[in-house]
């Protein structure tokens, strides 16, 4: 539906693609990269890689939401999501599949893993701490880790998640049906410069991975 340009909006997050098209890593206009080398056995991250979301902070907007009675919640979402698709509009978008994202955990547990996946998790840390790259996710591959059945191995890829994603996934598939659709339309009817990219407004957090969903009056 979208070129590898473009994802997110709130919280934690996750990869894109319909199931699993993306197997293996795949980097936005780049090369597709897969491990080579032979297991090694006790491969450690260097001593200052931590796990740790102690940026991702709840934002109090109640007062602003107060403030504009008038703004529609349609128009508030779209407000949001122009901002965190400017925001990372000149990161790298780096998707990864699900063996992926569990060879990664397993980098970090100083698992027996292929040395070039401990190499890849450093190389990816360092660049989601320069904001130069982000790893967001999808619907599909936040489905494909909650059927880890051991609570320990899910709660350390979703901590990872949440750490190269910084919070961020790609909208769901039925949201990009709709934004390009819509973009479509708005881009025939008033012209390029009327309408943002959809690389722009692709992008949510990963609480709403599965979609956005807002209370209604009946």
């Amino acid at each position: 539906m979208f070129s590898h340009k473009a994802t997110s909006e709130i919280s934690p997050s996750h990869s894109l693609l319909k199931g699993n098209a993306v197997r293996g890593l795949h980097e936005t206009n780049g090369p597709t990269r897969r491990s080579t080398g032979s297991a090694r056995k006790g491969a450690r991250l260097p001593v200052n890689f931590t796990l740790t979301v102690a940026d991702m902070k709840i934002v109090d907007t109640f007062e602003k939401h107060r403030s504009e009675p008038e703004k529609t919640i349609e128009a508030y979402t779209r407000e949001v999501r122009i901002a965190l698709g400017s925001e990372i509009e000149r990161c790298k978008k780096i998707y990864l599949d699900t063996k992926y994202w569990l060879l990664l955990r397993d980098a970090v547990d100083g698992r027996q893993i292929d040395e070039d996946i401990t190499e890849l998790l450093a190389v990816l840390q360092s660049g989601v701490q320069k904001e130069k790259l982000i790893c967001p996710i999808s619907q599909d591959i936040f489905a494909e880790v909650l059927t880890q059945s051991d609570e320990e191995s899910l709660s350390e890829t979703c901590s990872l998640i949440d750490l190269l994603s910084r919070g961020i996934s790609i909208l769901s598939e039925q949201e990009r049906i709709g934004l390009e659709t819509l973009y479509f339309i708005r881009r025939a009817i008033g012209g390029e410069d009327s309408v943002h990219s959809p690389d722009i407004l692709v992008w949510t957090k990963l609480a709403y991975v599965l979609g956005a969903v807002h209370p209604t009056d009946p």
